[in-house]
């Protein structure tokens, strides 16, 4: 019976995470901002996440919730760098250290690397709707919802660790 609350719980963490998720990238997307409450609430919704995920055995590595704390700790650290440097806003770097706690030292790798992937089609559809805005014109840089891409990077950490869920409780 232990593990039925457990999966509801981890089922639930999962469900949050990919709503906020999906709140971040729409919030990016119309106004180019991601509150810091979204990055708070996917923090918070960890951990249900983790309470349920400590019942079910068999999934340490891919949930282990200090490393998450650390990961996501390296993550904001390296962020406010690139926050400095002009390179990333305050609110990609926020929300990309919140989903890393998620990712732990297990899928970090996953997560950065979906996120540059997706990173990398986001800027061509920038590029896209500026070339059919006014193919001419030299406006200068439209601004890229980076939030979109690390939300895609989030997403796929969330299948991974659903299925890992998954693994272990069956």
């Amino acid at each position: 019976m232990e593990s039925i609350g457990a999966v509801l719980a981890v089922g639930a963490g999962l469900a949050l995470l990919v709503a906020f998720l999906a709140w971040a990238a729409w919030g990016d997307v119309r106004r180019y901002i991601i509150p810091n409450r979204i990055s708070l609430l996917i923090l918070a919704a960890y951990l249900p996440f983790v309470m349920g995920a400590a019942l079910l055995p068999g999934l340490y590595p891919s949930v282990n919730w200090f490393s998450g704390l650390m990961v996501g700790g390296a993550v904001l650290v390296v962020g406010f760098a690139l926050f400095a440097a002009g390179v990333m806003g305050g609110g990609d770097v926020k929300l990309l250290a919140s989903t890393a706690v998620w990712a732990g030292p297990a899928l970090v790798f996953h997560l950065l690397m979906a996120t540059a992937l997706a990173g990398g089609l986001v800027a061509l559809g920038v590029l896209m709707v500026k070339a059919l805005r006014a193919p001419a014109s030299s406006e200068g840089p439209l601004p890229l919802p980076y939030g979109v891409a690390i939300a895609m990077g989030g997403l796929v950490v969330a299948g991974q660790l659903a299925m890992a869920v998954w693994s272990a409780a069956v």
